[in-house]
């Protein structure tokens, strides 16, 4: 993926993990955008489109598994990971 006019969407309620892994991005030249709810996540990944979603999966108002799609995960058009050490890492591609 080529930073240059990349955006990803790093979604997490915990700002310091937002603020590391939006810096690192932005470090490398891509463009970021952030949200700390699900809710909010979906509303950005339909206006900014984003080419990547990193998201916390244990989000306090919506599952993260359910959030980037808005309508459940097989809707979800955009490759997503999840940024949650504690749990195995997964990763989807769209379908």
């Amino acid at each position: 993926m080529d930073p240059q006019k990349t955006t990803v969407l790093v979604v997490d309620d915990e700002p310091s993990i937002v603020d590391a892994v939006a810096t690192s991005l932005r470090y490398e030249g891509y463009e970021v955008e952030t949200e700390a709810s699900g809710r909010a996540a979906i509303l950005t990944a339909h206006r900014a489109s984003p080419a990547l979603i990193i998201l916390d999966v244990m989000l306090p108002d919506l599952d993260g598994f359910e959030s980037p799609a808005g309508s459940g995960p097989r809707a979800c058009t955009r490759p997503c990971c999840s940024s949650r050490p504690r749990t195995p890492w997964r990763t989807r591609s769209p379908a």
